[in-house]
């Protein structure tokens, strides 16, 4: 066997075991990527689930349209492509496909940012909608140019035109599928992964949380794979077009490479978005498959069914405590207290009042007894006219003696003493 017959048949082989298999396990990796983002609660809720639900679909419809005829084509010998409606149709709609899934991821990983950045606002699944309505829109119309320009020409479905051979080797693959995509996917992915791991500052729901940082896991991870991926064939491809050799072993040497090329460009197809465990909780910091954190989801709304219920019969337990009177009997003790200190202060301000007035009555009387006394005795003297100096001497003391008594009364006080009269209460909290 020549050394041409030995690179056609290991490409023949490849395409064969390793082209098939990327179908059959691409095709179910999509299906799973569907379910998961369709029934799972905390990404079909979001905008960057449904655009990955969008890049499943054309992926399972890219390695359907174009990876398995290809492998009918190079592995089986089967090209279906040599009838010309289906060459222009097969093209058409793979380049359509492949253009929705750069288009999709790269609107993913822009949504994803937006989600988590001041601009949420811009993020929402009727937005999601209408953006995924335009991009098939467009692509359709830019499609049209494949149905055009790509047609068999001695059995091979080829570009006829060679100008729009030099766009298809010089700005699609290169530019328009190959560099803005990936450098737009590469730089908002950074972004969407710088701004998760900020929300952990942030007082940010915990499911969210979780949430987002997971889907920005997934894009960030996928999008680093399409990149390693597609960066090989695209290389190649540019370079094989603009290349004419005919020396037969090295067009199946070029052969063979652009078939590894290609295939490893169909791996990022057949890639499952799903990473090691759905989902990551942040209050135990454990990692969940789809069914266990759905489970650990459940145990959690449980318990918060528990610190409900508990918060209700504590709610039950204050109202009944506000509606009772708990309150009355320290009241009425405090009302007892005024009682009895009002009468305390009353009992003694009586006998202060009595005791006072009972000594000003007696000391005045006492004084009106003098003064009548010397009253009577200076008339009788002045009568009998038998007074002399020391009578009026004595009698002056005796008035100024009186006079002194009488200013007493002008002398009292009232004084209180420092033994309390009453026991002063407070309301001790502190138990």
């Amino acid at each position: 066997m020549s050394t041409k017959d030995t690179l056609n048949f290991i490409s023949q082989q490849i395409h064969i075991y390793y082209g098939l298999s990327i179908v059959i396990l691409g095709v179910i990796g999509g299906i799973f990527n569907i379910i998961i983002f369709t029934t799972l609660k905390i990404f079909r809720e979001t905008t960057c689930a449904f655009y990955l639900i969008i890049v499943s679909i054309v992926n399972i419809g890219q390695l359907l349209i174009a990876l398995f005829v290809r492998v009918l084509s190079e592995g089986f010998k089967t090209d279906i492509r040599s009838i010309s409606w289906v060459c222009k149709v097969q093209i058409a709609m793979a380049g359509w496909c492949n253009a929705i899934l750069f288009t999709g991821l790269c609107l993913a990983t822009i949504d994803q940012y937006l989600s988590m950045s001041k601009y949420r606002h811009f993020s929402n699944l009727r937005s999601a909608q209408r953006n995924i309505l335009l991009t098939c829109i467009f692509w359709s119309i830019y499609c049209i140019l494949f149905l055009i320009y790509w047609d068999t020409t001695f059995g091979t479905c080829t570009v006829i035109n060679s100008r729009f051979a030099i766009y298809v080797t010089r700005f699609q693959y290169p530019i328009l599928f190959g560099f803005f995509p990936l450098t737009t996917m590469i730089t908002f992915s950074l972004l969407a992964f710088y701004s998760a791991r900020t929300l952990v500052s942030r007082q940010v729901n915990i499911v969210r949380l979780s949430r987002d940082r997971q889907l920005t896991a997934m894009a960030l991870i996928h999008v680093l794979f399409v990149v390693i991926t597609t960066l090989p064939h695209v290389i190649y491809f540019t370079y094989s077009l603009n290349q004419v050799s005919k020396d037969p072993e090295q067009i199946a040497r070029n052969n063979l490479i652009f078939s590894i090329t290609v295939l490893i460009d169909y791996s990022s197809y057949a890639t499952c978005r799903k990473v090691k465990g759905v989902s990551k909780c942040e209050g135990c910091s454990k990692t969940f498959c789809y069914n266990h954190f759905v489970d650990h989801r459940q145990q959690l709304n449980k318990q918060l069914d528990e610190v409900e219920v508990t918060r209700d019969l504590f709610r039950q337990t204050l109202s009944e405590q506000a509606s009772e009177s708990q309150n009355d009997i320290l009241l009425q003790q405090i009302n007892d207290w005024e009682r009895n200190s009002i009468d305390k202060i009353r009992q003694t301000a009586d006998e202060a009042r009595k005791l006072l007035l009972k000594y000003t009555a007696k000391h005045i009387t006492g004084i009106e007894i003098e003064l009548n006394k010397l009253t009577d005795q200076l008339r009788q003297n002045r009568q009998d006219n038998d007074f002399v100096e020391t009578d009026l001497y004595r009698w002056k003391n005796q008035l100024i003696q009186l006079t002194d008594e009488l200013n007493k009364l002008s002398k009292m006080t009232i004084r209180q003493s420092s033994r309390s009269l009453i026991n002063k209460i407070y309301v001790d909290i502190s138990t």
